[in-house]
């Protein structure tokens, strides 16, 4: 297997759901969000076993030494749309008033709205016209589109693993998103690697530590870090030369975290860094 993720395919699910259960109990202020996180899990991953099961796989691989490798806009829409529909019923009633009244909404739009908003974020990761078209903010609007694609383009990448360690750009190798966190790991021939999480496809990545995975400043007087008190080793790397940010997850201090959730689960640190004005370089699924 690829630079895909931390385990294997069929158990990624699992693990999430276990690690969610285990942080929901540590980190009190984030079990509201942990409890939600886990619902999503059980409606996305009948999606993921979908898209395993699809043939979609040649329509969207790129020719190889190509980046990158999954060109996520040639997936029919169609398809998406019928996914997208049966999403927003499973969704809505587990969802927070907001986001349930929402799906409703999108549900009563029709195919057109809906196919709008899916062939918009394939291939812009942007919501932002069909959004005003519905009158509604594009932050909340993109939580649907991207929590639907994100099992349908981790299963594509989990479905074409590739050889990606010449790799050096600052976006994913798989799919071509932004970063959703980075991993410290030991491997055999490099200790204390850094490794990009991509944001909807969850394949990870080499990436210089001594680089800002935004804008590439390689000034060490820039790049600073800040640690979380309640779980140590999540902490936040901040750029001071864009004001973006990061976290990073170490493994090496915890062998059990699982990055998408540890950073649900230390939103505290979100908050902070939105108090020093820090953008992230792409929010979570839960728009934090």
């Amino acid at each position: 297997m690829a630079l895909s993720g931390l385990g294997t395919p069929t158990a990624a699910w699992s693990e999430r759901r276990l690690r969610a259960a285990k942080l929901r109990d540590r980190q009190p202020h984030a079990a509201q969000l942990l409890e939600f996180y886990v619902h999503l899990l059980g409606v996305q991953e009948p999606v993921y076993r979908h898209a395993i099961a699809a043939d979609w796989l040649t329509l969207v691989q790129a020719p190889k030494g190509e980046f990158p490798q999954l060109r996520l806009e040639r997936l029919p829409s169609h398809n998406l749309v019928a996914l997208l529909q049966r999403f927003l019923r499973d969704i809505a009633p587990l969802a927070t008033d907001v986001l349930g009244s929402l799906a409703e909404v999108l549900l009563s739009a029709g195919e057109d709205i809906q196919t709008r908003l899916v062939t918009e974020f394939v291939s812009e990761r942007n919501v932002e016209a069909v959004a005003a078209s519905l009158d509604c903010e594009a932050l909340r609007l993109e939580f649907f589109p991207r929590a639907l694609l994100q099992p349908v383009a981790e299963a594509m990448a989990d479905s074409s693993p590739t050889d990606i360690a010449a790799w050096q750009g600052n976006t994913c190798p798989g799919c071509g998103s932004a970063p959703q966190a980075a991993v410290i790991r030991d491997e055999p021939d490099v200790k204390g690697r850094r490794l990009l999480v991509c944001s909807l496809c969850s394949t990870l990545w080499p990436f210089n530590r001594a680089t800002c995975p935004n804008c590439g400043e390689t000034d060490t007087v820039e790049l600073v870090y800040h640690e979380s008190d309640a779980l140590p080793h999540v902490r936040v790397d901040e750029c001071r030369t864009c004001s973006a940010y990061l976290k990073s997850v170490d493994l090496r201090k915890d062998g059990n975290a699982v990055p998408v959730v540890d950073d649900i689960a230390t939103v505290e640190l979100d908050l902070w860094c939105e108090e020093q004005e820090l953008r992230k370089i792409q929010r979570n699924v839960l728009g934090l």
